[in-house]
């Protein structure tokens, strides 16, 4: 219990602090999003729309780097809202995440829907990026490369690792690893 508390408070300071960067970011001269690899969930990428009208910035934003944030295919929707609501967003940078060719395809054909847009190419003609095209110049690219599957792992936090048996902590206790130190005779059992 005392383990889950932290973890709750935890996942709440990383929340304020995530937000605090974007706010930071939006009250500066950039107000670009350069996001890599800190981890953004559902909920802080819904936050950061919300801060992108709070702060009236939707206008200014051409670049949102998402890379390396453990995206998966259920984020596509909060990526295609990013994308509608920066009027003039030039790149949008989603490499190593989590994203299926199905999560691709369904981002590839909802950027269609964007008001000027008239081509939309991506895999397999480009396998490394989605480049959205008015007439023949480029409005918006999504950098795709280096996908890959995401861990199957439980979101609960009280699930039990089944690798964790009594059995294996015991010959663990029994080995010379699980002694304390040279003085000690015996295992910490």
């Amino acid at each position: 219990v005392v383990l889950y508390e932290k973890s709750q408070l935890y996942d709440a300071f990383k929340s304020k602090a995530l937000l605090k960067y974007v706010m930071n970011s939006f009250q500066s001269d950039d107000p670009n999003l350069y996001l890599d690899g800190l981890n953004y969930s559902a909920k802080e990428l819904s936050e950061v729309l919300r801060l992108l009208f709070t702060y009236s910035v939707q206008e200014r934003v051409t670049k949102v780097a998402l890379a390396d944030n453990g995206l998966l295919d259920e984020h596509v929707p909060l990526l295609m809202q990013l994308c509608f609501s920066d009027a003039y967003l030039k790149e949008l940078d989603v490499r190593s995440n989590h994203l299926s060719m199905d999560g691709l395809q369904t981002l590839k054909e909802q950027l269609r829907g964007i008001e000027g847009v008239t081509n939309v190419s991506g895999p397999p003609d480009l396998p490394d990026k989605i480049v959205c095209k008015s007439g023949n110049q480029v409005r918006l690219t999504v950098w795709i490369t280096g996908q890959t599957n995401a861990e199957h792992k439980p979101n609960d936090l009280t699930a039990v690792d089944p690798d964790l048996a009594v059995n294996a902590a015991d010959s663990f206790l029994a080995s010379s690893a699980g002694q304390v130190n040279p003085a000690v005779t015996g295992s910490i059992q």
